[in-house]
C-alpha cells in the first residue's frame, strides 16, 4: 500500500527529472548553435582559402613566416 508521503517523493523525483530533461534539452539546443556557427565559420575559411590561392596571392615558395 501506497502513503502519501510515498506519493510525494515519488512526484518529487518526477519533477526534478523533469527539470534535468529540460536542462539537458536547453543545453543540446545551445550546443547546436554553436556547432552550426562553427560550421559556418569554417566553411567561410576554407572557402577564402581557396579563394587566395586561385588569386595567385600564394606561390611555391611563400611561407606565413619571415625571417
Amino acid at each position: 500500500m501506497q502513503t502519501d508521503a510515498h506519493k510525494m517523493g515519488r512526484e518529487e523525483r518526477r519533477e526534478m527529472l523533469e527539470q534535468r530533461r529540460a536542462a539537458v534539452v536547453r543545453q543540446l539546443r545551445r550546443l547546436a548553435i554553436e556547432l552550426t556557427d562553427l560550421d559556418r565559420q569554417l566553411t567561410r575559411s576554407s572557402s577564402a582559402s581557396v579563394d587566395i590561392v586561385r588569386s595567385g596571392v600564394l606561390h611555391a615558395g611563400w611561407h606565413p613566416i619571415v625571417s
